[in-house]
């Protein structure tokens, strides 16, 4: 970081001795203290110029040559957008959630009159002409692994194809593990939650796909015939028994007591998983993935067999209503036993969904101040941003930075 230093001690007088009133050396410097100054975004203008240049020798000779150098490429002709200023923008409002309405009063307030209509022509038009085809490299790279998560979020579309009437549609997130090599958060935008959506996107995938218990993903594991196997999240099982604890307003009950038997059974296997993170790697540090499933299938294996158990055993004896939290909880779990399972066949496998619903939650954030997206082309240019920024945050980059070098390379 820049470093700017300031002396106390300047002025005339300062190296006059009091007493004397001769001249004093300089004995040592000292650092009395660091304080992290802020100064607040400029913008400046940029002008582009150009020489023209004649050669009088050709000219005498009726020759007449006359040179200039090409202009160079910008991101939007006739434009005043650079990536510096658009990488501010997209940042601003994908990644910090700022609808485009509060930009548009911050640069008034900085005296440069452009309005949010602008903004949002420049964010689109970029998009379509540079970063649509850019798009497809992370679901190119994200079917290269084995494992993926999958999560959907509501979002209202004011303009649809059908006409004005604003409909509740979906974005679609697809990530890798969260062990991958290379992060990848593919973002995408459907016009409902259909399971064809995930059908045709997964369409060529053969792996382990991690999801919530939504049954809109049964038809693609079905349809796979086999290539795909499906692992369901073992958090969303145990926050099914962790409610009733929180909404009880009797703790001594015995459907609240067989609940917190459960939430404490799923608990034993969240701690095998910390102790896999702590003991299951190498001399580097590096994650052995061979000693994972062996601890899974000491420890963890053992565990769910008996909580699996309890549930049915619940079950048999009947000791809930059909309709109480407790009874659908425990059918829930009953009805998913083997993809509750499933992640013990393979150690790169996750117990839980929670990297795509992490993936998911910068979208569901920035969704509670854009409230709704107006046309589903402006939902689907979101979808591409998202995906292109959540990546490279994935991947450890600054989302500025990575976009501004992103936005300049792409009218090279």
């Amino acid at each position: 970081m820049e470093v700017v230093e300031r002396f106390i001690d300047d002025g005339p007088e300062a190296d006059i001795c009091p007493k004397c009133h001769g001249i004093m050396d300089e004995m040592a410097t000292e650092t009395v203290s660091k304080s992290l100054m802020f100064r607040p975004a400029s913008y400046y203008i940029l002008e582009t110029k150009r020489r023209g240049y004649k050669c009088p020798v050709c000219q005498k000779n009726n020759d007449r040559f006359i040179r200039k150098q090409e202009s160079p490429a910008v991101l939007l002709p006739h434009s005043v957008v650079s990536p510096s200023l658009l990488a501010h923008v997209i940042t601003q409002k994908f990644v910090y959630s700022m609808p485009l309405y509060r930009q548009e009063q911050q640069m008034i307030d900085a005296g440069i009159p452009i309005v949010r209509k602008v903004l949002s022509d420049w964010c689109q038009k970029v998009f379509s002409n540079q970063l649509e085809n850019f798009c497809e490299l992370p679901r190119q790279e994200l079917f290269k692994y084995c494992h993926i998560h999958a999560d959907e979020t509501p979002v209202e579309v004011i303009k649809t194809h059908e006409g004005r009437k604003p409909k509740q549609q979906y974005m679609w997130v697809y990530s890798t593990t969260k062990w991958a090599p290379h992060q990848i958060r593919y973002f995408k935008h459907e016009c409902g939650r259909s399971s064809d959506y995930p059908l045709k996107f997964l369409k060529g995938f053969e792996g382990y796909l991690h999801t919530d218990g939504y049954t809109g993903y049964d038809k693609t594991v079905r349809e796979s015939r086999g290539k795909i196997i499906r692992c369901e999240c073992l958090v969303h099982a145990r926050r099914l028994f962790a409610d009733i604890l929180k909404l009880a307003k009797d703790k001594q009950n015995s459907e609240t007591m067989l609940a917190a038997k459960a939430v404490t059974l799923l608990d034993r296997v969240f701690v095998v998983e910390k102790e896999a993170k702590l003991s299951c790697v190498d001399g580097s540090g590096v994650r052995d993935p061979e000693k994972v499933k062996a601890l899974r299938l000491e420890k963890t294996k053992p565990i769910l067999d008996k909580f699996f158990n309890f549930c049915q055993g619940i079950k048999d004896a009947r000791c809930c209503l059909p309709k109480s939290r407790l009874s659908q909880g425990v059918q829930y779990v009953l009805d998913r036993s083997q993809e509750l399972m499933n992640f013990l066949n393979d150690c790169n496998c996750d117990i839980s969904n929670n990297t795509a619903e992490n993936s998911i939650r910068p979208f569901t954030v920035g969704r509670k101040n854009f409230l709704f997206n107006f046309t589903e082309n402006g939902a689907d240019i979101s979808a591409g941003y998202y995906t292109i920024i959540q990546t490279a945050i994935a991947n450890g980059l600054a989302p500025y930075k990575y976009l501004e070098w992103l936005l300049t390379e792409s009218v090279r």
